[in-house]
Formats: C-alpha cells, structure tokens, sequence
C-alpha cells in the first residue's frame, strides 16, 4: 500500500508539474503571438509612413524637374533676347554712322 500511495503522490505531482509548463508554454506562446501581432501591426505602421513619404518625395522630384525645364527654357529665351537686343544695337550703331 506504501508504495502504491507514493506512485499516485508521484503521478499528481508530474502531471502538476507538466499541466504547469504546459500552461506557460501556452502563455508564453500567446505572448509571442500578441507580440508578433504587435510588431505586425507597427511594421504596417511604418511601411505605410515610408510609402506615403516615397509618394511625397516622388512629387517633389517631379515639380523640381518641371521648374529646372521651366528655368532652363527661361534662359534660353534670355539668351535669345540678349542676342537680338545686341544685333538690333548694332545695326542702330550702323545705321546711325550711314
């Protein structure tokens, strides 16, 4: 009978303690998992950040490439103004000297 009753005393106590680890093996795993959902959720956050400033950036080298056409057509016009100013002076100087 001894024995018998240190068997069943043994047999709770491993199934205590493996109901235990089993209980925070479960726990630990819904940790990770609400962790992981956690750094899921954040790692959205972020791309959806990075995404929307890439679009910002994308519109911003857009405009900034119409201005530097727009600038660089200005300048030529400049140019071309600049040069038909100069002829037309000195085809005044030429006909003021006639």
């Amino acid at each position: 009978m001894g024995e018998d009753e240190i068997s069943n005393q043994d047999f709770e106590w491993v199934t205590t303690a493996t109901s235990g680890r089993a209980a925070r093996s479960e726990a630990t795993k819904a940790a990770g998992i609400k962790s992981s959902q956690t750094l899921s959720t954040q790692a959205d956050g972020v791309m959806g950040q990075l995404k929307a400033r890439l679009k910002s950036l994308e519109a911003d080298r857009q405009t900034m490439q119409e201005t530097i056409s727009s600038l660089k057509a200005d300048n030529d016009e400049k140019q071309l103004l600049s040069e038909l100013t100069h002829q037309l002076l000195e085809f005044r100087g030429m006909d003021q000297k006639r």
